[in-house]
């Protein structure tokens, strides 16, 4: 839990010896509360009180650095649940993937490729940051001539085995880096804990299901080891959403500290289609995973399944109940039948006596929180639709550049052409026939939900401040589409919808 700055002054030594940089220990105070400083800027601080500060301060996903010598990235160290509640605190890395079973050709053109692969975004350099060096072999001298390579590069790596002896092998070449090592899991995590320890690594560890990831990140933390990144085995797009979301919702709820660690996913073992692969890496990081993972599930719902209420009806239910009220009291409502559960919760809330500036800000708060959740799906879809053409452009351009360079055997343009082709008709179908047609509507039910919503609230004030039937009908007809309306309120349909 995180303790505001008053509480961290008191466990400071309160010298104001400016040797933090800060002309106070309340200004350092408030700005460790915030997340700008280090504890460790302080040296007169005591052992006990740095004990407890760093347990209480610690993020619910811990901070973990991957690789030394200046060049190290972080990860974790998120304190919320969706994107637009806070920034990345550390961005997630991107990473490169060579194994031991590419020849050296394929593996300096990776390398070089990774040095020329950058987008400049909104004042932003993205480009991959890790290089992942991966035993397929077996052959602990490989891997280890193979770890050097990419080790000259100055890169931070993940050395991925499940071979405890591979990866010390691999730890001699780092030339001092402090690579992540993946791999470890309930068979090896004595092995692959201990090299770790040893080396003061971070640990990579995998699981079959939560379950088994959780008894694994147990074992290994009472070793001693703390800086863990954890991969729950999941290798679909869906299940791998399902778990993230089930890993980051358990780790910040503060009850589950086996989970309170930083993910890893491995797109490229997903799919074998490379447009596939950057389509699900680009929905992984530019959004959330609790953001996806509500949706591809939440979502989909929302824009296909149509459970809105007829607002006329809703008219006619509230002037029916406000007149009952006015003849019985508001206790006459409590065996009321509701078809629209927002309306039975605003009704019981006057029937059980809270007054209607509460009972407007309870449903106020619950109406854009719902519009809100509608549309960042709309968001999300938007961003599948806008990422889909665009890779599948990126594949058709390198289909043509591979039919190019193979120009003398002219048997072999016509199929290159068509496979190049291919990519831009996937990803046309993705965006066009997928994502934008949910997004609009998303947008659709959102307007359409504020509106109906709006007019629930109206009606409960109503009811509970004891208006007439009458005036609360002339009041909630404003809210239909217009008055020559004949539909009887329905949702409405974007032009050329079905």
């Amino acid at each position: 839990m995180a303790l505001s700055g008053i509480e961290i002054f008191k466990q400071l030594p309160k010298t104001n010896c400016k040797e933090c940089d800060f002309p106070t220990c309340l200004a350092f105070a408030m700005s460790l509360s915030q997340g700008k400083s280090e504890l460790e800027q302080c040296p007169y601080v005591s052992d006990e009180a740095k004990a407890m500060l760093s347990e209480a301060s610690e993020p619910p996903i811990r901070t973990v650095s991957i690789g030394a010598n200046g060049s190290a990235v972080k990860v974790g160290g998120e304190p919320v649940a969706f994107r637009h509640e806070k920034t990345f605190v550390n961005h997630p890395p991107l990473a490169i993937l060579v194994t031991d079973g590419m020849d050296d050709g394929e593996v300096d053109a990776r390398l070089e490729k990774m040095e020329q692969l950058q987008y400049d975004r909104v004042g932003l350099t993205l480009r991959p940051e890790m290089v992942a060096v991966q035993d397929t072999q077996g052959d602990a001298e490989k891997f280890a001539g193979l770890v050097g390579k990419v080790a000259a590069s100055g890169c931070p790596m993940v050395l991925i085995s499940s071979n405890a002896d591979i990866l010390a092998a691999g730890l001699k070449a780092c030339d001092g880096q402090k690579p992540l090592l993946y791999g470890a899991d309930k068979e090896n995590a004595d092995q692959i804990g201990s090299l770790a320890k040893e080396n003061e690594c971070p640990v990579g560890v995998k699981g079959d299901g939560l379950d088994e990831l959780m008894e694994v990140t147990e074992k290994l933390t009472g070793m001693g080891l703390k800086d863990l990144v954890i991969d729950s085995g999941a290798r679909s797009l869906g299940a791998a959403l399902k778990d993230q979301i089930a890993i980051r919702r358990a780790a910040l709820s503060g009850d589950c500290k086996p989970l309170g660690f930083p993910t890893i996913v491995f797109p490229g073992e997903m799919t074998d289609d490379p447009l596939q692969e950057v389509t699900i890496a680009a929905t992984l990081i530019k959004f959330s995973l609790s953001d996806c993972i509500f949706a591809l599930t939440v979502g989909m719902k929302q824009a296909l399944v149509n459970e809105s209420s007829n607002p006329q009806e809703l008219i006619e239910q509230i002037k029916s109940m406000a007149n009952k009220a006015r003849k019985d009291g508001l206790l006459a409502l409590e065996d009321e039948d509701f078809t629209n559960v927002f309306l039975q919760k605003g009704v019981q809330l006057c029937v059980d006596g809270q007054q209607p500036e509460v009972v407007q800000k309870i449903l106020g708060t619950e109406m854009d929180n719902s519009i809100q959740r509608m549309q960042l799906g709309s968001r999300i879809y938007s961003g599948i639709g806008d990422a889909a053409p665009a890779f599948g452009m990126i594949g058709t351009l390198v289909g043509l550049v591979q039919m190019l360079a193979n120009m003398s055997d002219p048997s072999s343009i016509g199929p290159s052409m068509a496979v190049a082709l291919l990519t831009t008709l996937y990803g046309a179908f993705i965006a066009n026939l997928f994502a934008i047609p949910i997004a609009e509507k998303l947008q659709l039910r959102y307007q359409y939900d504020r509106k109906t919503k709006s007019l629930i609230i109206e009606g409960v004030i109503g009811i509970a401040q004891g208006e007439s039937p009458h005036v609360i009908d002339e009041i909630l007809t404003t809210y239909l589409t217009d008055s020559g309306d004949n539909s009887g309120g329905q949702e409405p349909v974007a032009e050329g919808a079905t």
